[in-house]
């Protein structure tokens, strides 16, 4: 199924990111100016005092790789590095008081995975087998999440994709009450829609919707600057 639906749907952007944030990460994305160098270091010093200097500087669009990227937006402090997952579990931005915003996309495995202080959701085409509907069953839908939780983002295979994948897994696909062979959205799909929402950061263009569309003028975040730090030698 999952080799289906990326020749389907193959989307190139893949991010990882994570910010310290008492508030929605955007919003003080795109209200103060970025921090220096120097000011963001100062800040990563009160965190791990001595272990980083500065090496050289990127954008926010390439500041998420295998290197240890970061740069302060006022009281917001922005992460960029493949390494999220054990960057969260530092004992640093652990015992930090601000809330922790965190999300991974990989193209290749049609992966996203995305977590605030009051929600988080994975997913990926590798296991469309269940019910992605039971994400939703909550009281605390991020605003972004709304329009996929109504269904106005379904992924519809038409009759060769149903061939496909029944011949795929050897069983007959299961089908909506139209008689389709639907699923409630495609995870990149969430995912551009999460990253643009939570980071102001575009990906690949998220489908318009009405949080979407609402959403203010992001297209400037992804060549704000951004710095690469390494550990001291």
């Amino acid at each position: 199924m999952g080799r289906l639906l990326r020749s389907l749907c193959h989307m190139g952007f893949n991010t990882n990111l994570l910010a310290l944030s008492d508030e929605l990460p955007r919003t003080n994305i795109l209200n103060y100016p970025p921090a220096s160098a120097e000011e963001t270091l100062a800040q990563l010093e009160k965190l791990w005092p001595g272990k980083f200097e500065f090496d050289s500087e990127v954008t926010i669009e390439d500041g998420h790789d295998r290197y240890f990227h970061a740069v302060a937006f006022g009281p917001t402090l922005l992460f960029g590095t493949d390494l999220v997952d054990f960057l969260r579990e530092d004992t640093a931005l652990a015992n930090d008081p601000r809330g922790q915003w965190a999300l991974s996309m990989n193209s290749v495995v049609d992966f996203c995975h995305y977590k605030t202080p009051t929600r988080e959701l994975e997913a990926s085409c590798e296991d469309y087998g269940f019910d992605m509907q039971k994400f939703f069953h909550s009281d605390s839908l991020l605003e972004f999440e709304v329009p996929f939780a109504n269904g106005e983002h379904p992924l519809v295979l038409d009759t060769t994709e149903v061939t496909q994948w029944e011949e795929a897994n050897r069983c007959p696909a299961p089908r909506d009450k139209n008689g389709e062979v639907s699923f409630l959205f495609h995870p990149l799909e969430l995912g551009n829609a999460a990253v643009k929402w939570i980071f102001g950061v575009e990906g690949e263009t998220p489908s318009s919707d009405s949080v979407m569309d609402s959403l203010p003028d992001c297209s400037h975040v992804n060549g704000l600057p951004m710095y690469r730090f390494v550990e001291r030698g």
